[in-house]
């Protein structure tokens, strides 16, 4: 065999290599319905800083407040992946449970804090804001295998703003809105530039 058909054969693998990934890439989220969870929560962050001032605030007001728009986004994002579930085929459903199921034992475990914490411990729950942001990181790093490399980075960027704002609610910021702006719509802002990068703008 000559060079010649060696480096063809081996242009011919990474073709192959190149298919294969895209194949696996789960193309369910989108860039736009992630954005609008990312304005969700700057304006959520902007509404509470006017409407429950972060120095009188309580845990259940704050609670009450992120919950209804954590509830809102997932609706929003979740709501639209099924919807695409349920319209495509085998393929593409068997791709919606491998990158979607991973994530479901972290949100269930920032539930579970959430409803502990409230309960048995309120005297911690300045922790949620970083505690959520580091679940939700976890949860972006289990899913990575199936969605844009880059998007290990969004993965990092929550688990380092879940540690910065324990590190800050310790230190007079606690239910302090802009902990929920920089994390979540900041790391929301992320994940869309990434999927519209990677995924939607060559379609």
């Amino acid at each position: 065999m000559n060079t010649q058909s060696i480096d063809q054969a081996l242009e011919d693998l990474a073709e192959i290599r190149s298919s294969l990934n895209r194949a696996e890439t789960f193309r369910g989220y989108r860039s736009a319905s992630i954005l609008a969870t990312s304005v969700m929560a700057w304006f959520g962050c902007l509404l509470q800083s006017r409407w429950v001032p972060s120095e009188s605030a309580e845990l259940g007001d704050f609670l009450t407040f992120w919950i209804r728009i954590g509830l809102f986004c997932a609706v929003l994002i979740f709501g639209e992946v099924l919807v695409r579930y349920w319209r495509s085929g085998p393929m593409f459903r068997h791709m919606t449970r491998s990158a979607v199921g991973p994530m479901i034992p972290a949100l269930l475990s920032g539930l579970a804090l959430t409803v502990v914490i409230a309960g048995a411990a309120p005297e911690v729950g300045w922790m949620l804001p970083g505690l959520w942001a580091m679940v939700y990181g976890l949860g972006v790093a289990a899913s990575a295998r199936f969605l844009p490399k880059l998007v290990s980075i969004v993965a990092l960027y929550f688990v380092l703003c879940g540690l910065v704002c324990i590190a800050l609610s310790a230190r007079g910021w606690a239910y302090s809105p802009w902990l929920m702006g920089v994390s979540f719509g900041g790391g929301q802002m992320l994940t869309a530039a990434i999927l519209y990068w990677s995924l939607e703008r060559g379609e």
